[in-house]
């Protein structure tokens, strides 16, 4: 009995599958998307193929898998190569992980606790 239920179950899976295809986006798949829901590397955010997460401890719990990651994300062009954080104050090459639109005018402490950067 199982011989016969095993080729049903094959079929019905490849289905279920191409009709995915047909009717999804499979690039929701593979690239990444920041807070705002857009894709990574496409559209507004071509360029951007990477994602920057602004407190990547924020998403370790069981919580992040239920309900997504609650930490600010956004589309950058290439990773930072150092560390950085609020108390060393602004930098020049900061607004380039920045949530785009944001007045690098403020205060960086304003700027974190409004989640901008």
């Amino acid at each position: 009995s199982c011989l016969v239920l095993l080729p049903k179950f094959c079929v019905v899976c490849a289905g279920v599958a191409l009709y995915a295809f047909a009717t999804g986006n499979p690039a929701l798949l593979v690239h990444p998307s920041n807070s705002e829901g857009e894709l990574c590397g496409y559209g507004n955010q071509s360029g951007k193929p990477n994602l920057l997460y602004f407190e990547l401890t924020w998403c370790a719990g069981l919580l992040a898998v239920v309900g997504g990651c609650p930490t600010t994300q956004v589309c950058v062009e290439e990773c930072p190569r150092t560390y950085w954080n609020s108390a060393q104050g602004k930098s020049s090459d900061l607004d380039h992980f920045c949530v785009p639109g944001t007045n690098m005018t403020s205060e960086m402490s304003q700027l974190v606790e409004e989640r901008s950067c």
